[in-house]
């Protein structure tokens, strides 16, 4: 990929990164949260869960910094086209004790959850509402 490519893409990356919602939270800063990877047909290519920040993760992975989906060559950032963030506010201020069973027991049919935004970051598309 070319270095003027490169920049657009971290350009749109760092604008989706800086998305705030209603109540003036950036979806990126959520501690605990999902995100899925499409490729160029809208397929998803990778979707994974964190509890250190969606920012964090989510740069880590699309910017070839060293993670086990891109060492293992299970993802190819030159193929993601789009992302989506779900952030799990309510988990916000959990601490370690309650975080080893969360991804072990699934969420009440109840619980609130944010519908995800879709963020174009290849230039293709650009940020709107999931589907």
């Amino acid at each position: 990929m070319s270095a003027p490519l490169v920049r657009d893409f971290r350009s749109l990356l760092d604008q989706a990164l800086e998305v705030t919602d209603a109540a003036g939270r950036k979806w990126s800063d959520a501690k605990w949260g999902c995100y899925a990877f499409y490729d160029y047909d809208g397929e998803p290519i990778y979707v994974g869960q964190t509890n250190e920040q969606l920012r964090t993760r989510v740069r880590r992975h699309l910017t070839n910094q060293r993670t086990d989906a891109v060492a293992m060559r299970i993802l190819d950032v030159f193929e993601v086209a789009e992302m989506e963030l779900w952030p799990l506010w309510e988990l916000e201020g959990m601490g370690a004790k309650g975080r080893d069973s969360l991804w072990l027991r699934p969420m009440p049919r109840s619980a609130p959850i944010c519908p995800p935004l879709l963020f174009g970051i290849s230039g293709v598309s650009s940020i709107r509402h999931w589907r």
